[in-house]
């Protein structure tokens, strides 16, 4: 390549480039449950209506970030933010690969940043409301500033990465490797302390989720039954569960390595795995191929590759420095490039973005349907997946509880349930509801689609009825042991 045409493509080129086609070619936003429970909570912050989210439960820097956006623009803000975060993990990739092939500097930058925008789950993910963008954007910085020398830039990147995503806890382990091989032990241990913030605010929010993983092969399963899902409260479905001998769906997220690495297939393909493994051998610097091992490594340790609606979700992170080596290989040999792209086109019909029931047809009616026929501001008592659908409806929600806690609603009180929450960790309360008497079915919305999405808003009775609720079939036919 021409030397002035090398030179011009700088990193911050590369970067608007990418956050340029990353505008052009992301799909509609997705809202996840995750994402709208930390956007409620930034709602709450700015001085909003109260949430049902747990502050301590969800990393705090994305809903902090969002105080603005979500006051000022709504989701289309925050969609808009996620996009120019996802674009600019271009900026750290670039200068990476120009690192890494000092020869061919400004096709390594364009290249590697070309390869992040055009990957299918990277745009999909980058859509997504939720924090994802921003800890790829930490994790991505750390890790360049860490092998660029620039050890308090990449310390404070370490610092707020696990306040970020769960599993930004793994960048402060990368730049403490990376300090290490370069003999800077005393940034290694300011690295290890990085973890402290992170970790306390994790361990303060998430503690529960650690205590039925540690009884896993240990209590008996009728004991683990009562713990947690749609067996857990006393129905014909856990009868039907005992007898069966048939486990109920877990929500528990453990080590995969073989999900990390169907993840990692999933997002580069075939072609991006081998151009990756090809441009690694033509590395200059020994630090980014320790960055190309160690993500991935630390991550088949850890519970991250598993327990999403698609596998890539929390894995995208791990093949970052996989895209500087690819880059490293398109520009020393650019044909490599074309059996990528051709694949990168077949993916990119054949993926689809994640398909979260929060923004579904169903949800959207039942919305409307909420605010033509309720009273703004009323509470309804919601399972976790409808907790955003009341507030899209203009209700206030409360927490479903659960059948741990002893609950008598009184008569008028509003229960609204879903398809996914019978699934899920509130199943069992709602298993129960919909199975007594005394509540009165006030409307129900379903769609004709194989998940066979329903909504069902319930009303306590003055005085409790002899039949229980009727419901779409979600479970399987209930047996007597």
């Amino acid at each position: 390549m021409n030397r002035r045409v090398d030179e011009a493509i700088t990193p911050g080129a590369a970067t608007l480039c990418a956050v340029i086609a990353l505008l052009f070619l992301a799909p509609p936003s997705g809202r996840s449950p995750d994402g709208l429970e930390m956007l409620a909570l930034a709602r709450e912050w700015g001085g909003g209506a109260p949430s049902l989210s747990d502050p301590w439960y969800w990393p705090p820097l994305w809903p902090v970030l969002n105080l603005v956006p979500v006051l000022a623009g709504g989701e289309t803000a925050v969609y808009l933010l996620n996009l120019l975060l996802a674009g600019l993990v271009a900026w750290p990739l670039a200068r990476l690969a120009a690192g890494a092939c000092p020869e061919a500097r400004g096709l390594a930058r364009a290249a590697a940043a070309l390869l992040w925008v055009a990957l299918p789950a990277v745009r999909e993910q980058a859509a997504v409301l939720d924090a994802r963008p921003l800890g790829w954007l930490l994790f991505a910085l750390a890790a360049e500033r860490a092998v660029a020398g620039r050890w308090s830039a990449a310390l404070v990147a370490a610092l707020l990465a696990p306040l970020t995503r769960p599993e930004g806890v793994l960048a402060p382990p990368i730049v403490a490797a990376i300090a290490l091989w370069r003999g800077q032990p005393k940034v290694a241990v300011l690295a290890a302390l990085a973890l402290a913030p992170g970790m306390a605010w994790t361990a303060h929010g998430r503690a529960w989720e650690r205590f039925p993983v540690a009884w896993v092969g240990v209590w008996r399963t009728e004991d683990l039954l009562a713990l947690y899902g749609p067996a857990s409260a006393p129905t014909p479905y856990r009868a039907w569960t005992l007898a069966s001998g048939e486990s109920p769906p877990s929500t528990f997220v453990l080590p995969d390595p073989v999900g990390l690495a169907h993840g990692m297939r999933e997002v580069l393909g075939y072609g991006g795995l081998l151009l990756a493994i090809g441009g690694a051998a033509l590395v200059r610097r020994p630090a980014v191929l320790l960055l190309g091992t160690l993500p991935a490594v630390l991550v088949a340790l850890s519970p991250h590759s598993q327990g999403q609606l698609v596998t890539p979700s929390n894995v995208i992170f791990a093949v970052l420095p996989l895209l500087v080596a690819g880059g490293v290989a398109i520009a020393r040999f650019p044909l490599a490039a074309l059996p990528v792209a051709l694949e990168l086109g077949m993916m990119a019909y054949q993926q689809n973005p994640p398909p979260f029931f929060e923004g579904t047809d169903v949800t959207s009616a039942m919305s409307q349907w909420l605010r033509a026929h309720r009273t703004p501001g009323e509470r309804v008592v919601c399972g976790y997946s409808s907790r955003s659908i009341a507030r899209d409806g203009g209700l206030v929600p409360e927490a479903l509880p659960s059948v741990w806690e002893e609950w008598s609603a009184p008569p008028g009180t509003l229960v609204l349930l879903t398809s996914v929450d019978v699934r899920g960790t509130d199943g069992g309360r709602a298993l129960e509801i919909l199975g007594e008497g005394g509540w009165t079915p006030l409307t129900t919305l379903s769609a004709a689609t194989e998940s066979d999405h329903w909504i069902l808003l319930l009303e306590r009775s003055e005085a409790a009825v002899a039949t229980p609720a009727t419901l779409p079939p979600v479970m399987p036919p209930p047996v007597t042991p």
